[in-house]
């Protein structure tokens, strides 16, 4: 797994793939395995079948119960894209074969340090950081956080049970050990 200061790819960022069928193709990068130091990229991750678990079959399944999977690229199998600032003022998007980590920075969209992205061999030249996506809003149909949490049965204790003393005599025999 890679520590802070080896992370130079991030959720949201564009990466082109190196090596096999879909070599030279760029995708956006959606997920992040850090143990397994790879990344799921948008149309670009390999794929294998899975059968689906039978409580998922629906009445309207088409006989299909087979899913697919995918699978994450090896980071030494990407190389990040980066939007490079031209003369003229527009920008050209370069992959770029190298990252090299700088200073640490406050970054207040993530609400953390992190340090920034330098290609090395170009002074000055900075490559931002993909800002974080935002987080879902809630639906009117959806339970608050908060109210998820609330405890909606309170016990006394188990010495007083919350149901009459018939009850836990038809639930337990007494006289079985």
């Amino acid at each position: 797994s890679l520590r802070d200061h080896e992370k130079w790819l991030a959720e949201g960022d564009m990466v082109q793939l190196t090596e096999g069928p879909n070599k030279g193709k760029v995708g956006k990068v959606l997920m992040i395995a850090d143990e397994l130091n790879a990344a799921l990229v948008e149309n670009l991750s390999p794929s294998f079948k899975v059968i689906n678990p039978k409580f998922t079959w629906t009445e309207k399944s088409s006989g299909r119960f087979l899913g697919e999977a995918p699978v994450p690229i090896g980071f030494e199998f990407l190389r990040l894209v980066a939007r490079i600032p031209q003369e003229d003022g527009t920008s050209k998007r370069m992959a770029v074969a190298e990252v090299q980590l700088g200073e640490k920075r406050f970054d207040p969209r993530y609400g953390r340090y992190m340090y920034t992205r330098l290609v090395p061999g170009v002074p000055g030249l900075e490559i931002p950081w993909p800002a974080p996506e935002e987080p879902l809003k809630a639906s009117e149909m959806e339970a608050l956080e908060a109210d998820a949490y609330d405890q909606s049965v309170a016990y006394s204790s188990l010495i007083d049970p919350p149901f009459p003393l018939d009850v836990v005599y038809s639930i337990r025999n007494p006289y079985s050990r």
